[in-house]
Order: structure tokens, then sequence, then C-alpha cells
């Protein structure tokens, strides 16, 4: 039998929108859930963007330009209507 790990909790939350979302998203939406699971409700495009900085996190890396420890901020790919997610590592 596999050796069960302990799942790393991601939080992301919306901090900034530049322009109408298509998704609907906006600042203060904030999803919560282990790294194995998709998030309902956020924009497959922004997970598809973020999703890099939500594995490092979630598997003990770091981004050495970020100032807060086990976090991280990215953007969605709408080069028009961007939204800015701040990714963290709660556990």
């Amino acid at each position: 039998m596999a050796k069960k790990y302990p799942m790393p909790i991601i939080k992301v939350k919306v901090i900034k929108v530049n322009g109408p979302c298509e998704a609907g998203h906006k600042v203060g939406d904030t999803w919560r859930f282990p790294l194995i699971k998709c998030p309902k409700g956020l924009c497959a495009w922004a997970l598809t963007a973020i999703f890099p900085y939500i594995t490092t996190l979630g598997y003990g890396g770091k981004f050495p330009w970020e100032k807060k420890k086990n976090c991280a901020i990215a953007s969605c790919s709408d080069p028009t209507n961007t939204v800015t997610f701040e990714i963290t590592l709660e556990k």
C-alpha cells in the first residue's frame, strides 16, 4: 500500500482586477483547497497560469523575489483584463 503524505492546503485570493473579468472574479474572491483538488469556481485559464506557483509552494519551493514566506503573486493570462492573485501555502 502506498504511503500517504499530508496534503498541502493552498489559498488563492484575488487582489487586483484590471478590467472586466469574463469569469466574474472580483477583489476579495478566495479559494482554499488541498493541492490535489481543483478549486470550484476558479477560472480554468487563471488556474492554468498560476498552477506552477501553486505546485512550487505546495511542495516546499519558494520564490526569492517574494517578500512574504510561503506566498507568491501571479496573474492570469488575459493581457487586457488581467486578474492578479495572491497564492499562499497555509499548511
